[in-house]
């Protein structure tokens, strides 16, 4: 196999370097509930990996690993709507990092709600001798359109969305003699980057939310997300055009808080 095939082929399997998740899509639900309450979500979101910058390839996303929690103090502080949460986002070759996050949503009608949530961290990692430092904030917009009438037993949501996230990342990995990164291994890093922009992406999915306006289970959520977008791109070390990314996730989310009961029923 020519070398270039093999250092291409290196970059899209488990066996190199896959650091600096970023996710395409947060997976937050912008469908308000009357009660305050909590939410704690887990599975894989869509999105990449900072270190698929160097890759030659166009079109390569990732599942990435993340747990996430919304706290919505609702009435009690006369503000319905808006959340406090924070997401731990790994996977790959990387450890993984704590990101803070703040979400309004707001029910139009009883059928259709609308979100936003704002997210932002700085993060470092390393693995052999390949290792990056970056920065990143983004806004995410969100709809939430319900497709059968509200009940306790079974709901279905179609959803979508789209985020902008604008990155400042410098890192250090190996580079091949075509100017594509490749495995380190235990050769020591020779090339060295820095990228920085704004990167839209969009999502949709759908999702099933069972044993609804239980009391204080305030009901169990189970989605699933395609997305796509943008994302830097760098060979012999010097930042190119974006290119594009597309992948998938499925999360499961579990909402409990202050007694709830359904309103138009």
């Amino acid at each position: 196999m020519p070398r270039r095939s093999f250092l291409a082929l290196c970059l899209l399997t488990s066996a190199c370097t896959s650091l600096g998740p970023i996710p395409g899509a947060t997976g937050a639900s912008v469908m308000p509930r009357p009660s305050p309450g909590f939410e704690l979500q887990a599975g894989i979101v869509p999105g990449y990996y900072l270190s698929q910058a160097t890759s030659s390839d166009d079109s390569e996303g990732a599942a990435l690993v993340q747990t996430s929690a919304f706290l919505e103090p609702g009435k009690i502080i006369g503000l319905e709507g808006l959340a406090l949460g924070a997401r731990a986002v790994g996977g790959g070759d990387d450890r993984g990092h704590l990101e803070p996050m703040l979400r309004f949503r707001h029910g139009l009608t009883d059928y259709f709600a609308v979100g936003v949530v704002g997210f932002g961290t700085h993060a470092k990692g390393s693995h052999e001798n390949a290792s990056y430092s970056m920065t990143r904030s983004g806004l995410e917009v969100g709809v939430d359109l319900r497709a059968i009438p509200k009940n306790h037993f079974l709901e279905v949501h179609l959803l979508g969305g789209g985020s902008l996230t604008g990155l400042s990342a410098t890192g250090r990995y190996c580079q091949a003699n075509d100017g594509y990164g490749t495995d380190c291994g235990e050769n020591p890093a020779n090339a060295k980057t820095h990228v920085a922009g704004a990167y839209p992406s969009a999502f949709a999915g759908i999702a099933l939310d069972v044993a609804n306006h239980l009391g204080p289970f305030h009901g169990l959520r189970a989605q699933g997300l395609v997305a796509a977008g943008t994302m830097p791109s760098v060979r012999f070390g010097e930042q190119g055009s974006a290119k594009s990314w597309t992948s998938l996730g499925l999360t499961l989310s579990l909402a409990l808080g202050a007694w709830e009961t359904s309103r138009g029923e």
